[in-house]
């Protein structure tokens, strides 16, 4: 078996604390009465200088759910299901062209899929603050293996947590801009197409996966 060598806790004692550090600090807890005289070693010592870490640790706001959610207020309005349908009516004059559907649907119907991430503490406004300077949102809208990606526009932060979310007719727009189909006509044939939702932030990152699909009746 490897035996310790001697003088090697001491080579990392002076990597942290100078000797005269080293020894402040082994008096102040022999004359506090933390431990026993006999008992003050190093590794005592290191213990008790990461105590701020493990507590910093223990206090970071942990994310407790994510889920998919059209509509956000003091709670989800709207809560999506992984493969979600929307149903909607529109005047026939709308259905001409993806683009003429596309911003109708933001415009009118204002459907709006997006993100809700919960933490399992309420947040310090100190936390809240940091957490919306380091929030992103991200989205993929793709269909047969074509795709478009574009930053969630929409961003909410609580003390709770935050939602963040995006009209479906803007990434419908987005994608067949990308894919000279925009003057098309809609055929519900389209759909379903698949959605990723993406966040990342001070705390943490994830996302979701799931589907959109839309049917339409003419007003």
């Amino acid at each position: 078996m490897f035996q310790k060598k001697k003088g090697e806790i001491k080579g990392v004692r002076k990597m942290i604390f100078s000797k005269k550090e080293f020894h402040g600090i082994n008096r102040f807890l022999k004359e506090s009465r933390c431990v026993k005289g006999s008992d003050v070693n190093f590794f005592h010592i290191l213990f008790l200088i990461s105590l701020p870490f493990l507590f910093f640790a223990a206090c970071t706001p942990a994310i407790k759910e994510s889920y998919f959610c059209d509509d956000y207020g003091s709670q989800c309005n709207h809560k999506m299901e992984p493969e979600h349908r929307y149903q909607i009516s529109v005047p026939i004059h709308k259905t001409k062209s993806w683009y003429e559907f596309g911003y109708h649907m933001y415009f009118h119907t204002r459907q709006t899929p997006g993100i809700r991430v919960n933490f399992a503490k309420t947040l310090t406004s100190e936390e809240k603050s940091k957490l919306e300077k380091s929030l992103e949102c991200s989205y993929s809208f793709k269909k047969g293996g074509k795709e478009v990606k574009g930053e969630l526009e929409g961003k909410r932060v609580d003390d709770n947590g935050f939602w963040c979310f995006d009209y479906l007719g803007t990434m419908i727009v987005k994608y067949h801009k990308s894919n000279e189909t925009l003057e098309e006509k809609p055929v519900e044939d389209f759909f379903p197409a698949e959605l990723k939702l993406h966040y990342k932030n001070i705390y943490g990152e994830g996302e979701l996966k799931g589907s959109v699909f839309v049917v339409w009746k003419i007003e």
